[in-house]
């Protein structure tokens, strides 16, 4: 059976929206490559919460800064508030026992696909568990949410950031 997967690329331009890619067994193998590895153009960044991964270019000054992986960064794991992802950047899901990679994971792809509607924040331990969901704010724009829910979380340093889809 082939190795297909979907991963979301994440456009380092901002005017530029998110959309869906293929991973078919050239990109899975650049995938491990990049986990395997502690040098190369690329690594493979894991997101705590929810759990995924971020495959992005290794710090290079001379890429441009990526505000949306950059705030999924920062929000999936608390460690992480500081960093930034420069250039485009790819999301993909959990690494199977056999080496290939999941599909993008619903916890991202339902609030960045399509990037209207309202969102709220949720935190939670990067451990996973039980969910303190915000009833207010909400936010028209997956970037502000993101952006948003990061600073209310400055109150919760030690728990990751969710944007979740109201309608």
């Amino acid at each position: 059976m082939p190795e297909e997967a979907t991963g979301v690329l994440l456009p380092s331009d901002p005017t530029k929206p998110p959309h869906r890619v293929p991973l078919g067994p050239d990109k899975m193998a650049l995938l491990r490559s990049a986990a395997d590895s502690d040098r190369g153009l690329c690594c493979l960044v894991a997101l705590r919460q929810p759990a995924a991964n971020l495959c992005a270019y290794r710090d290079d000054s001379r890429l441009p800064v990526n505000v949306l992986a950059s705030l999924i960064l920062r929000a999936a794991d608390p460690e992480r508030r500081q960093d930034r992802v420069r250039g485009d950047a790819v999301l993909v899901g959990l690494a199977h026992d056999n080496g290939v990679y999941a599909s993008a994971p619903p916890g991202y792809t339902d609030v960045l696909f399509p990037r209207s509607g309202l969102f709220r924040v949720e935190f939670q331990p990067p451990q996973g568990g039980r969910r303190q969901q915000l009833s207010f704010p909400e936010w028209t724009d997956v970037v502000s949410a993101y952006r948003e829910g990061l600073r209310l979380g400055r109150a919760l340093p030690r728990m990751t950031v969710r944007v979740v889809r109201v309608r």
